[in-house]
């Protein structure tokens, strides 16, 4: 408030730094805002208030205005999602993420007081400090039930009354990657040569118990195949002679099984090739052929009836199936093989089979055949177009017969079922 000795004869104005009118001044020399005050638009106004006499004499001064602050402003999150990727088997020493907040008020009413994560589940394994440090309170490894969780985070700030904004969080679990196991170290395999080229004589697996691509496992020799004798199949674990050639005694095989992600385990396996006579116990013919055809919704159905000649003398004899297949079973006392499966020619057109059989008195006594199932086409699916949609620009000048455009029709089927793709032009209506 300004004064003068004669009220009367002054008169007070602001002549200078009233930003916005946000003041004026009274006959009295009181000054007063006609506005609500913002501190975070204007923090101070320094004013220049002149005082005039009737004389036509004045005076000016200068008059500091500091805004206080309030607690007005809520605190903000830069973003009203967040996505975080988190490993399965992070550490729950180990920040996940920082967020970082901004309050546009001063002091206390501008600092942080708490987040919240109202989420029960969330809430469990993870936490963020006053500072805005994401971390778990509980490992997730091996224990989370979830692969990803939304829920919100609200942040408070320290002024009275408390404000507070909210911010939602999509926490994504990545499964950590698991080395895949065998079931023992070192396996033994018994081999009666001769045998066949490419036909399993003994199956490996490992298990993984991750999913997707970190769960798939590719097999491979590493050690022990010196002379190029086995293979093992790539997806299956199936152990393969891919050269007979001097085939005796005993090998010391190492498989490595490896998954999507890279981890690995090894496992031993010692084969011993020995010489076994057929000439007491054979089938004949030592090799058959069988057609069934795909998508046959019959139970079982019978495919092949093994012949079997004993010389010598008699005996009770076992088949079976050295290599189990869920969609094919021998009858152990007839040696009829029948299919329990629907098949999918598109899917896998073939199958070989290796059936044997010994006598239960004694197991020298033994014999091989091996049954090639083949699987019939039915004309189960459509032409499909290649690399469609097709989209072809042309000029409106050209002759009637230019090629403008190569389309292209694939059909999986076989035989006669796809010979040939035939093409007819349709029109769409349209509106």
């Amino acid at each position: 408030q300004f004064s003068s000795t004669d009220l009367q004869a002054v008169q007070y104005s602001i002549v200078a730094g009233n930003t916005a009118n946000s003041f004026i001044i009274d006959s009295a020399g009181v000054v007063r805002s006609q506005i609500t005050l913002d501190r975070e638009s204007i923090p101070s106004y320094r004013l220049v208030v002149q005082a005039s006499y009737y004389t036509g004499y004045s005076t000016n001064i200068s008059l500091a205005i500091t805004v206080l602050d309030v607690n007005d402003n809520s605190p903000i999150f830069f973003s009203p999602y967040f996505t975080i990727t988190v490993a399965e088997d992070v550490s729950t020493s180990i920040p996940l993420y920082h967020f970082n907040i901004s309050d546009a008020d001063l002091g206390t009413n501008g600092q942080v007081s708490t987040f919240l994560i109202l989420d029960v589940i969330a809430a469990k394994y993870f936490s963020v400090n006053v500072n805005g440090y994401l971390s778990l309170s509980l490992s997730l490894y091996g224990a989370a039930a979830f692969s990803s969780i939304k829920f919100d985070l609200y942040v408070f700030d320290s002024g009275l009354p408390k404000l507070y904004s909210k911010t939602t969080v999509n926490m994504v679990v990545m499964a950590a990657n698991h080395p895949p196991v065998f079931s023992q170290s070192n396996y033994q395999v018994d081999l009666s040569i001769p045998v066949l080229i490419k036909v399993p004589i003994f199956t490996v697996q490992a298990v993984d118990r991750d999913a997707g691509t970190n769960g798939q496992i590719h097999y491979s020799l590493v050690a022990g195949n010196g002379t190029g004798t086995f293979a093992v199949i790539l997806n299956t674990g199936n152990l393969v002679v891919i050269n007979n050639y001097n085939l005796t005694g005993a090998y010391q095989l190492t498989v490595l099984a490896r998954d999507g992600g890279g981890k690995t385990a090894m496992a031993a396996v010692i084969v011993t090739a020995k010489p076994c006579g057929f000439t007491n116990l054979a089938f004949h013919p030592q090799q058959l052929f069988t057609t069934v055809t795909e998508n046959n919704v019959v139970n079982i159905s019978l495919l092949v009836q093994l012949s079997l000649f004993s010389f010598g003398r008699p005996g009770v004899f076992v088949y079976y199936l050295p290599f189990q297949n869920p969609c094919f079973v021998v009858d152990s006392s007839s040696g009829n093989l029948s299919a329990l499966c629907s098949f999918d020619r598109e899917q896998q057109s073939q199958y070989m089979l290796p059936v044997q059989v010994k006598e239960l008195a004694d197991s020298s006594r033994l014999a091989q055949a091996d049954v090639l199932v083949s699987i019939g086409d039915l004309n189960d699916n459509a032409p499909q177009f290649t690399n469609a949609p097709y989209v072809a620009y042309v000029l409106k000048t050209i002759p009637t017969g230019f090629a403008v455009l190569q389309i292209n029709a694939t059909d999986s089927d076989a035989g006669t079922n796809a010979p040939y793709v035939a093409y007819v032009l349709k029109t769409i209506p349209t509106g």
